[in-house]
């Protein structure tokens, strides 16, 4: 099918043309002359006698015979609904070499990354190590027994690195076996999980897809929207799978064993990453963005209103995305600057305080540094502006203990020895002003929200409880992916001692959904209330 406007090639099941957006199916009507057998005998116009078989007046060149235009239904394609076609195999062989080619452009992107900041990763892990008996002991035992047991000279590799930008995080395992001479036997083992990634990380996976995708959209225009959907899709289960098994051979596995006439001792240092959630991260993060691509394709500046008039609720659905995206990115760039004017006012003393744990390398270059940490301040902030509070909880032993700090009701515990006792403090730590005035920017998008989808299909409550579930949805994925954990389980044989401590800082997503899914859509009622008041009044 060409459109009829500008000449490009569509796809037969498109209602629209994917380069002017051009309706395709015609006004419904279409038109067919009829000739009916003229039966006159005498011209109507100068009286002269004429045949049954005379098409026009032989003395005045009158027609005879009268054009009728007559309308007959043409079928019409309807909007495509939420009933998918069935998926079919070769869907597979299409996305297999864009999957691989997002896959190898991601290990580029990474490798680049890697080779830039190696340096700094071996001087954290150094300056660590120098200061931590566990690895001086090593050290002592290695001169020792003149044998090299020390084993994180490089433990951060390309395949760490791949990881951490999919936002996998990473499981240390290390266990002590050994024997003395005269007998004894004793083992040592523990567990270190650690889910404290920057969010910025996961741009290269995502930045992968998207050209990928986009390079998919434009050799492939004529694909409707649900052969691009399923194309994502299968993009995003070949990419899941490739990247599930990269994460058998990622990490560092060390192991040692050791005697002397004393005593034997085996050492085992290694790293793992879960498997499941390589893959489904992996396919989740390369089947959406693979898609968005696609979509920008066919048009950069409303890639996602090609929502609108092929699936049910596209409308709201194009709505929940984009006002959570302008939302997000707003706060974000806003952090990222407040965060590199504090760090470039406060260099010198934050270095200071940094080199205390070994991370004073990574003030060097102030930008890199800012824009790590605002992106994940940007995260904390977006979702501490839909009322969500932040929650610092941690258990140690028998010990536990949990503070929440709120937009407006600043830091609280369930626990009040928890909290500090300086009034000068705590005044210090209540949220400034200007950050509850914030929350205007998600109250005034989500206005304004509701008042595009009014001005469009009128005042629909289903419209507006579709535009929150997407906005919340979405909300949720950020809460999951921004929250920081670290997890530690220690045993010894010995005395049968058996330790562990948890510590999390981040959102309850039950409560941010709730919470998000109730602020979008009250605020969506109230701008359609506003549009429907305009339109009277117009």
């Amino acid at each position: 099918m060409y459109c009829k406007s500008c000449g490009a090639e569509n796809s037969d099941s498109s209602n629209y043309c994917w380069q002017d957006g051009a309706y395709l199916a015609g006004d419904g009507r279409a038109y067919q002359l009829l000739t009916p057998k003229n039966e006159s005998v005498y011209c109507s116009n100068c009286g002269e006698k004429v045949a049954e078989t005379d098409n026009y007046c032989q003395s005045c060149g009158k027609e005879l015979f009268l054009y009728k235009g007559t309308e007959r239904e043409k079928q019409i394609k309807p909007a495509v609904s939420l009933g998918f076609p069935a998926f079919q195999f070769s869907y597979l062989k299409k996305a297999f070499i864009p999957s691989i080619s997002a896959f190898i452009l991601m290990l580029i992107l990474n490798a680049a990354l890697f080779l830039f900041e190696q340096h700094k990763f071996d001087d954290l892990i150094q300056n660590i190590s120098e200061n931590n008996q566990y690895f001086n002991f090593v050290e002592d035992l290695s001169r020792e027994v003149n044998t090299d047991l020390y084993p994180l000279s490089h433990p951060i590799g390309l395949t760490d690195v791949v990881m951490f930008t999919h936002l996998v995080e990473p499981t240390f395992h290390f266990s002590v076996n050994g024997s003395a001479g005269y007998g004894d036997t004793g083992s040592m083992k523990g567990t270190l999980h650690i889910d404290t990634l920057f969010l910025l990380l996961i741009f290269i996976p995502i930045f992968s897809s998207f050209c990928i995708g986009v390079f998919k959209g434009r050799k492939q225009r004529t694909d409707s929207f649900y052969e691009q959907i399923y194309t994502a899709a299968a993009i995003g289960l070949i990419y899941g799978i490739f990247l599930s098994v990269f994460s058998l051979f990622s990490g560092f596995s060390f192991d040692r064993s050791f005697a002397s006439q004393y005593y034997k001792i085996h050492l085992d240092f290694h790293t793992s990453y879960s498997f499941i959630q390589c893959f489904f991260t992996g396919g989740f993060i390369a089947a959406i963005f693979s898609l968005i691509g696609m979509l920008f394709a066919r048009d950069y500046r409303h890639f996602t209103s090609h929502l609108i008039g092929n699936v049910s609720f596209g409308h709201a659905i194009h709505q929940g995305f984009s006002t959570f995206i302008r939302g997000l990115v707003s706060v974000m760039a806003v952090t990222v600057i407040v965060v590199l004017i504090q760090v470039n006012k406060w260099k010198e003393n934050l270095a200071l305080l940094l080199d205390v744990s070994g991370m004073d390398k990574m003030t060097e270059n102030t930008s890199m540094f800012a824009t790590l940490v605002g992106t994940q301040l940007g995260a904390f902030i977006w979702n501490l502006l839909h009322l969500s509070p932040l929650t610092n909880h941690w258990k140690w032993e028998d010990s536990e203990g949990e503070l929440t700090y709120s937009l407006f009701s600043g830091l609280n515990s369930s626990h009040p020895e928890f909290l500090p006792s300086d009034a000068d403090l705590m005044n210090l730590l209540d949220p400034p002003i200007y950050l509850k005035l914030a929350v205007l920017i998600p109250i005034f998008l989500c206005l304004f929200a509701g008042y595009r989808l009014t001005m469009k299909n009128g005042l629909s409550f289903k419209e507006i409880a579709v535009f929150s579930l997407t906005y919340s949805f979405f909300m949720l994925c950020l809460a999951g992916i921004s929250n920081w954990t670290v997890g530690t389980t220690f045993f010894s044989s010995d005395n049968n001692l058996e330790q562990s401590f948890h510590f999390s800082l981040g959102f309850h997503l039950f409560g941010v959904f709730i919470r998000s899914l109730l602020f979008s859509y009250l605020f969506a009622v109230l701008g359609g209330y506003l549009a429907k008041k305009r339109h009277i009044v117009n």
